[in-house]
């Protein structure tokens, strides 16, 4: 059978024609309506025996297979006495400010365009070729021009496409050992856990006729290998074709790896990359300074393109990409790390890497915005990933801001942000579901001048080697991207305050953005240890009504934890002040009964600082730590030292829904209790009161889209940290009257079976009971009794 593959001319040199230094690819590039309607100025103006947009299609035969090798010409004329192929690029700097590697690359896109055109016409001894770059900030444009014959422009082409067939048939070498080794794969575990059989079937059937699936998996039930494991056979039977696993936190990725060396160990051949932000990965950004050359350049940018090729052949040794291996591959090469990982990316077969290199606008992977039939998405944390998204699709703009910019601009620059002060200063003050189509107009224009400004400083590859402080100018970018998926979940806000005007962005309901990301992947597999309701997250999330709901059943005894429900005591805000002397009582009642290690989770740090004083002003004696707004990586990990490291009984006070609320295995004797202080819902803010107001115009329940599903999520989360394998025992404590409501209590797991207590001597002798080696029923029988 031929081997055949489908092949843009675009996808050909971009792979295969790269040379020289790696330079910004974002940097000098207008957006796609810049670029659109400047080549339509063009073309329009081009009249006689010019054509535009000339598509050219070829099957090439080559060393046994066959390429289907296509594209658009942006102008074509063959009436005089050579034939004329040429190409517009719109640009926001001059020729001369170009990359000498992205000006070749123009080139080397011109020359195929003239290679494919000698396939389908003949022999012709001469054609030219030219290139118009537009400088848009400028209205100027430059016409190069090169003269090549036909001959040279067949041999540069199938040059081009030796390279990208060799590599290819490299890949799909790989593919097809993976495929062999995963249908003789075995389940790494001598047995299934409960549930955890009948989940990986639904997962493998939902993989190999595509859909969605949503599984509530509670901690210890293995969701990550039961996950893998399936995703492994699917690829076995050709039902996929690449893996991407995306997390919301690097210590989730750290267990994917984990699990896939066991699954290695298994005998299954499996390559992986794990993507990781550049800031922790290049070696220039973290402290080796001897790789800066004397111009402050990095040492793995220059020849970057060149070195390359060897690099990426090296790379089909190593099973698995992680940090480690690819900084050592990226050393033996000298090429920069990050780049190499993005470069490898689109042709692993398992990616696996933080939310933001899918769904988020800014960071997204080019080859991930296009549609992958054989890609299928395992997305990890999924209750995560709604208030992510919302952040990723939200933007905002002070006027303020940009005044600060426009004291040291030019007076072109300091005519637009002018413009722009007084066309903000000019909105009206409202909550609307129009998008601001004349500022954004403005905006692009500011950054088409910005980013001129800078092409006349350093030259555009040194930019890769700046960091980037200018926050305001970031903002004026991702406002611009947001405003490109504003849609009908979104609203623009403005207000006026003090001399300053905002405009917001908001991303009320993530549902559309997120379905326009995975409804073109094959599958999409989403889990989490609290998915309920499973319908509501099915909602948010942008997934069809056919996705599979599944619900997997508690793995641990019920009778090692204890989950007691303080009913007696109001947390709620216009009641913090009176109660908190006996929440104090409560919290030293609860280490008193087991001394050990215990968090407190408090919903705001005004009320956390508050309670941190209160403790240790009433019980000096006991040792506390208490988590900071902004804390530093190294305050944290003295933070979780004293739970993991040190033997001192410690009271732990932290944020609902923070730091240490998820993601955070607190095993054995590190955790004895977790005290949760109030039900987790949002405050009742101002985009609280609009996303309220969203989903009610929806036709849904807007009280528990917008406050309780999403409080509930985070106090089930928090409480998640005390029990974590099957020898573990510990207490939580719930301390809000409204836990007592049915609607509440209607969202709680099945198997927590909370103890109401009505005052603190229950809670005294209900610990006290749990803590003796007696059965759970002794202990419902004190509360009872109390």
């Amino acid at each position: 059978m031929t081997e055949t593959l489908a092949l843009s001319v675009t996808e050909l040199v971009e792979f295969s024609a790269r040379t020289g230094d790696l330079y910004p690819e974002s940097a000098g590039g207008p957006t796609a309506l810049q670029g659109m309607l400047a080549h339509q100025k063009i073309q329009r103006a081009r009249k006689g025996d010019w054509q535009s947009e000339v598509g050219l299609k070829y099957l090439w035969p080559l060393e046994g297979a066959e390429i289907a090798l296509q594209g658009r010409v942006d102008l074509l004329n063959t009436g005089g006495e050579r034939v004329i192929i040429e190409e517009i690029k719109t640009t926001l700097q001059p020729a001369s400010r170009q990359p000498p590697g992205k000006l070749a690359l123009f080139w080397a896109q011109a020359r195929v365009y003239a290679g494919l055109y000698q396939k389908l016409h003949g022999a012709i001894a001469r054609l030219e070729l030219r290139l118009t770059l537009v400088d848009l900030p400028r209205d100027h444009s430059e016409t190069l021009s090169q003269e090549i014959d036909g001959a040279s422009a067949l041999a540069e082409t199938e040059r081009l496409l030796h390279i990208y067939l060799a590599w290819h048939r490299q890949v799909d070498a790989r593919l097809a050992r993976n495929r062999a080794s995963a249908q003789l794969l075995t389940f790494p575990f001598a047995t299934y856990r409960s549930g955890q059989r009948e989940l990986a079937a639904d997962i493998y059937r939902t993989l190999r006729s595509g859909g969605a699936l949503l599984a509530e998996a509670p901690t210890g039930t293995g969701k990550t290998v039961t996950t893998l494991f399936p995703a492994c056979k699917a690829l076995g039977e050709g039902h996929a074709d690449q893996v991407l696993y995306l997390t919301a936190k690097t210590t989730s990725q750290r267990q994917v790896e984990t699990t896939l060396d066991a699954l290695r160990r298994n005998d299954l051949a499996l390559d992986s990359i794990t993507l990781c932000a550049r800031d922790k990965l290049c070696p220039c950004r973290t402290g080796a300074d001897e790789l800066r050359t004397a111009e402050g350049k990095c040492a793995y940018t220059l020849d970057f393109w060149d070195r390359l090729p060897a690099a990426r052949r090296d790379s089909l040794r190593e099973p698995s990409l992680n940090r480690d291996t690819l900084l050592a591959l990226a050393h033996r090469h000298k090429v920069c790390p990050s780049a190499l990982g993005l470069h490898l990316a689109p042709w692993a077969t398992l990616v696996l890497g933080d939310y933001n290199y899918f769904f988020d606008p800014i960071t997204q992977l080019n080859a991930f915005a296009k549609g992958g039939k054989g890609r299928v998405l395992l997305v990890d944390e999924l209750h995560n990933l709604a208030e992510r998204a919302r952040s990723m699709y939200s933007a905002t703009l002070d006027s303020r801001n940009l005044k600060t910019l426009a004291v040291n601009a030019s007076k072109p620059l300091r005519r637009k942000y002018k413009q722009i002060d007084r066309l903000m200063r000019g909105l009206p003050e409202q909550a609307s579901s129009e998008a601001p189509d004349a500022l954004l107009e403005q905006l692009v224009e500011l950054l088409a001048l910005r980013t001129a400004e800078m092409a006349a400083g350093p030259a555009q590859e040194d930019l890769l080697n700046q960091a980037s402080d200018d926050d305001t100018g970031l903002q004026i970018h991702r406002f611009c991207a947001v405003a490109q998926h504003f849609d009908a979940g979104h609203v623009c806000r403005v207000q006026h305050e003090r001399g300053n005007t905002r405009v917001q962005l908001l991303c009320l309901d993530p549902a559309i953005v997120l379905r326009e990301c995975h409804q073109q992947q094959k599958a999409v597999i989403g889990f989490s240890a609290t998915l309920s309701p499973l319908a509501f997250h099915r909602r948010l999330l942008g997934l069809p009504e056919t996705t599979v709901l599944r619900q997997l059943p508690y793995p641990f005894p019920a009778d090692h934890m204890l989950v007691l429900r303080c009913d007696y005591l109001d947390t709620r805000w216009q009641a913090r002040e009176q109660s908190m002397a006996e929440l104090m009582e409560l919290l030293a009642a609860v280490i008193r009964a087991k001394p050990g290690k215990y968090l407190v989770f408090f919903p705001s740090y005004d009320y956390l600082s508050a309670g941190h004083q209160a403790f240790t002003e009433q019980f000096a004696q006991h040792h506390t730590l208490c988590q900071q707004s902004g804390s530093s990586q190294t305050q944290q990990a003295e933070f979780l030292a004293a739970f993991f490291h040190d033997e001192q009984p410690v009271l732990g006070f932290a944020i609902l829904g923070g730091l240490f609320a998820e993601g955070v295995d607190f095993l054995g004797d590190a955790l004895h209790g977790a005290i949760v202080i109030g039900t987790g819902m949002p405050q009742p803010v101002d985009e609280q009161a609009l996303m309220s107001a969203h989903f009610e115009s929806q036709g849904l329940n807007a009280f528990q889209y917008a406050y309780q599903f999403p409080g509930m999520t985070r106090v089930l989360q928090t409480a998640g940290r005390v029990i974590r394998s099957a020898a573990d025992r510990g207490v939580i404590v719930l301390v809000d009257p409204r836990f007592a409501r049915g609607d509440f209590r209607a969202l709680m797991p099945a198997h927590w079976r909370p103890l109401p207590c009505r005052n603190r001597e229950a809670v005294q002798q209900v610990l006290q009971t749990f803590w003796r080696p007696r059965p759970h029923s002794d202990a419902t029988t004190a509360a009872d009794e109390a």
